[in-house]
């Protein structure tokens, strides 16, 4: 029986950041990196085409709002789970992005600890 694989999407201007979060990713046997981009307009049209389970946003971007993303996407596309990978504070922004419909939170600091796990949790 194969086993079905969870497609994750990530929204990310820092290279390094997104090969981070691309690595921890690829390294799960059920999970896989359906596709990436760098900015907020971009990332529309590639969630379009791809048809992830997941998406990784940030709150800023250097060409749109994270909060206006994650709104855009739960508009088209109710399905799909939002996950918010950032360096801004949890205790300010937290109660904002699941406002906009993000289904959870992580600190780029505490991605290599957490990211893999909150995945498997905005899945739930």
């Amino acid at each position: 029986m194969k086993q079905i694989k969870v497609g994750v999407f990530i929204v990310e201007d820092l290279d390094a950041v997104r090969f981070d979060a691309r690595s921890l990713i690829e390294r799960e046997d059920d999970l896989y990196v359906c596709g990436e981009s760098i900015s907020f307009s971009e990332a529309m049209e590639m969630i379009e085409m791809v048809e992830p389970d997941v998406v990784i946003v940030d709150i800023t971007y250097p060409d749109g709002d994270g909060f206006q993303l994650i709104y855009e996407i739960k508009k088209n596309y109710p399905e799909i789970q939002i996950l918010v990978l950032t360096m801004l504070s949890e205790e300010i922004y937290a109660e904002q992005v699941f406002h906009a419909g993000a289904s959870g939170f992580v600190m780029k600091h505490e991605a290599t600890e957490k990211l893999v796990g909150a995945i498997r949790k905005v899945l739930k």
